[in-house]
């Protein structure tokens, strides 16, 4: 057969190529699909050679790079009437592997199937890779079950490959029910089983798993690597186990392997997570001197990061400083964390310093200049450099330079925290968040809405809750989903909701969505029983029982008690928990329960209560028993579906009859005892207002108002009295101490009561709770003198309310009384009638 022409064009060698399947094979090898398909085009032509399967084989083999190619090469096979073979087949699916094309290899394996050639293990194995490349892990698993029906028997290539699969679908059960199965079957699994197991335990938080695997790896004669110690290091960091994780590293050390700045940066994040900057600052001086690894930014961030969580700015500060001098590199979330620093050291200076130190540099984040300055001025940020901020940002987004969804998300956030009112900047960023909302994390989600409520016209508001409600129904939140991934979409949603409440546009179908979430949430947490035990309260070490206490003071009451939720009426002094005073209504929730409402436990759930009130207040308090009840709850705050209604004793006389509303933005600092600032900066607050009466003592004014809250920010009440110059009666926080000194020669509480609350039961049916004034509150109200006849109308109203309480509860006192007394007087005639 005369082919040397053909050989030659390829500029092959003919004493090594004998055959034309010779010559494609040899173009195989070498992947060259182009040579290969004009090959057997011009062997047949010019040699008259007759293709067979093998030739075909050959070609579909050169196009693994190319699955187009390898599908158009399998049809090929049955276009001159041959019949695909095995290795047709396989070699087509190795194709779709290499792609990731995981639905070309299932429905290749279906043509196996139906031309009744036996699957091989190769065939399933190599399809299972590509479920895994695609991180299908059900489809992955389904081939891994159809091995044992044909009876093959599963090699370590094809469990690694589920694994593998498992492993980037968060699925650590699935992970470890298959490395078992190895042992089982005595596939022994190798490093990349154990390593891929152990990275599936890490992403799915389950750091204790993850180090039983790196410990049994030892028994099983598999020497862990680098990457073994890696991934439960990283598992550590991830469950906040800083100590497990500094172990971790030293035993990687002592196994004769040099962490990288991978491993060290792990440990430095696990530190930082628990605050332990001390040892994260020591872990990463270690890294960069004892071991000479070069710190990256990952690494110095984490320690920047661990720095300025535990409250050791300065050194944080000193870090960027020295990173500065010594030209180590920084970005954007160097400067992020220092910035945060500065807040936390109250030290405007500092915070100027380095925006000014920031401008100088420049940032590549679109976002970081306008967050810089909402940082560093929290609620009186100079005029002119917010208008720079915002021009800087406008001509960026004009001159459509590119920006990451999370600067976008960033720069809204910002631009409404430093109270922004720029109809065209909001535009701009909504017409950039549109074309990539699928690209937005979750978080950035929530930004994005936060910071375009209130100014974001309905078609941005829908496209981002239609973004959200299409992720809510594509996940199972009882399934599939680990703890902090839950956490985060529960989250996410109430606070879009609570967003678009505020803003007028909630959609439905969203509300509706994120009901059916957190129904789904809520019942896979109920079953669970809970969380992890919260630690003891002040009063459980005071050494003082909780009914000695109750004794000393005021107690609260259970004022509405219903299946799965309660509403308690909490006297001025109590805080609802938090652990400020001894005094705990969560405490009294337990005395009350015996303990037997696992949500009491969750601090992340804010032990099941639905809000918080200020400790010299008064008031009702809504709380759930359940996850069900405490997620149903949260979803009707955030919708606006709860009424709050305060009654408040303020200074001056408060203009006008009708409802008054205060729109002012609040902002406070946390873990600081400073008060809140009420003003045009920080976060949206709506508080509405109606007199009910003018009063005066001691030739002060004052007013008797009630409220009602459209949010529940930190002391947002009395910050918005205070911002329209009426401070409530007797606050310490918002008034002058000589006004506070005054207050207390007739009041001996804050003057703040919160009377009455409306929410829905299970069945969605309305309840109501009402709560007259406590009794401090009105004996200050009844000695103050009306101002005029409609406000002696309006205090009577109130103080009548209080009596007719206490009468009630009198008689009911009575009631009980007599009864005991009549039962014990029948007792004891009966018992003197049988002994007669």
């Amino acid at each position: 057969m005369q082919f040397s022409p053909v050989l030659q064009k390829l500029h092959l060698d003919v004493g090594e190529t004998k055959s034309p399947n010779a010559v494609l094979a040899s173009l195989a090898r070498r992947r060259l699909w182009r040579e290969a398909a004009w090959a057997l085009q011009h062997l047949r032509a010019e040699s008259g050679f007759e293709p067979t399967v093998f030739s075909h084989n050959s070609l579909i083999s050169s196009c693994r790079d190319h699955w187009q190619k390898a599908c158009s090469a399998l049809k090929d096979v049955q276009r001159n009437s041959l019949e695909a073979d095995v290795v047709s087949y396989n070699s087509a699916i190795s194709a779709y592997e290499k792609s990731g094309r995981w639905e070309m290899g299932l429905a290749v394996l279906g043509q196996v199937r139906r031309s009744n050639l036996e699957l091989s293990v190769i065939s399933l194995s190599v399809t299972i890779s590509a479920c895994a490349r695609a991180a299908r892990w059900q489809p992955a698993l389904s081939a891994l079950g159809a091995m044992r029906q044909e009876q093959l028997k599963p090699n370590t290539i094809s469990y690694s490959a589920a694994l593998s699969a498992c492993e980037k679908g968060v699925q650590w059960g699935q992970a470890l029910r298959i490395l078992s199965e190895m042992r089982l079957l005595k596939a022994e699994p190798n490093l990349i089983s154990c390593n891929t197991a152990i990275s599936a335990c890490e992403k799915g938080e389950q750091w204790e798993l993850s180090f039983r695997i790196l410990c049994n790896m030892q028994a099983s004669l598999v020497e862990a690597d680098k990457v073994s110690f890696n991934a439960a290091i990283s598992a550590c960091e991830k469950g906040e186990q800083w100590q497990r994780a500094l172990c971790t590293l030293r035993a990687a050390r002592s196994c004769s392997l040099r962490p990288d700045v991978v491993s060290h940066s792990a440990a430095i994040s696990a530190c930082e997570k628990c605050r332990e900057w001390e040892r994260a600052l020591v872990t990463l001086c270690e890294m960069r001197g004892k071991l000479g690894i070069e710190a990256n930014l990952v690494s110095v961030n984490a320690a920047l990061s661990a720095a300025e969580k535990g409250s050791a700015w300065e050194r944080s500060l000193g870090m960027l400083a020295e990173m500065q001098k010594q030209l180590l590199e920084s970005d954007d979330i160097s400067f992020s964390i220092a910035i945060s620093a500065c807040d936390r050291s109250t030290d405007v200076g500092l915070g100027f310093d380095l925006c000014s130190s920031l401008e100088l540099v420049g940032s590549a984040d679109l976002s970081l200049p306008a967050w810089t300055l909402a940082r560093t001025f929290p609620s009186n940020a100079p005029d002119d450099r917010r208008l720079r901020v915002v021009d800087e940002a406008l001509v960026r987004l004009r001159s459509g330079d590119f920006a990451r969804p999370r600067e976008l998300a960033s720069l809204a956030a910002a631009s409404a925290k430093l109270g922004v009112e720029e109809p065209e900047l909001f535009h701009q960023l909504a017409a950039a968040a549109s074309a990539k909302i699928a690209d937005f994390e979750l978080q950035d989600l929530l930004l994005l809405a936060w910071g375009t409520a209130g100014v974001a016209d309905e078609t941005f508001a829908r496209v981002i809750q239609d973004e959200l409600a299409g992720r809510l129904e594509q996940i199972d939140a009882q399934k599939g989903l680990t703890e902090s991934a839950r956490k985060k979409f529960t989250k996410v949603a109430l606070g879009v909701v609570w967003a678009y409440n505020f803003a007028g546009f909630l959609s439905e179908n969203f509300l509706r969505t994120t009901r059916i979430f957190l129904l789904q949430a809520a019942e896979a947490l109920d079953v669970a029983g809970g969380r992890a035990q919260a630690p003891e309260t002040p009063l459980e070490r005071s050494g003082k029982s909780f009914q000695a206490r109750l004794t000393e003071a005021a107690s609260p009451q259970v004022v509405l008690d219903l299946d799965d939720r309660l509403v308690i009426a909490k006297p001025p002094g109590w805080e609802v928990w938090d652990k400020h005073t001894e005094l705990q209504l969560l405490t009294f929730s337990e005395a009350i329960s015996g303990r037997r409402w696992p949500i009491l436990r969750d601090a992340e759930s804010g032990h099941g209560f639905l809000h918080r009130l200020d400790v010299p207040s008064s008031g009702l308090v809504l709380a759930a028993k359940t996850y069900a009840a405490y997620f149903d709850l949260q979803l009707q705050l955030c919708s606006g579906e709860i009424a709050r209604d305060y009654v408040v004793l303020c200074h001056g006389w408060v203009a006008g009859n009708a409802v008054r509303e205060i729109e002012a933005h609040v902002y406070w600092k946390k873990e600081s005892s400073m008060p809140t600032v009420a003003g045009r900066q920080g976060k949206p607050s709506r508080t509405s207002l109606k007199v009910m009466a003018h009063t005066t003592i001691l030739g002060e004014a004052l007013s008797l108002v009630v409220i009602r809250i459209a949010t529940g920010r930190q002391h947002q009440i009395r910050s918005h009295m205070s911002y329209i110059g009426h401070p409530t009666v007797r606050d310490g926080k918002y008034t002058a101490a000589a006004t506070y000194d005054l207050d207390s020669a007739f009041c001996a509480q804050n003057c703040l009561h919160r009377y009455r609350l409306a929410f829905k039961d299970v069945l969605g049916t309305g309840c109501e709770a009402i709560e007259p004034l406590p009794t401090e509150f009105a004996v200050a109200l009844k000695s103050t003198t009306a101002k005029d006849r409609g406000s002696e109308v309006g205090l009577q109203r109130w103080l009548l309310g209080c009596s007719l309480s206490f009468c009630f509860n009198l008689i009911v006192a009575i009631f009980v009384v007599i009864f005991v007394v009549i039962f014990v007087v029948i007792f004891v005639v009966i018992f003197v009638v049988i002994c007669c």
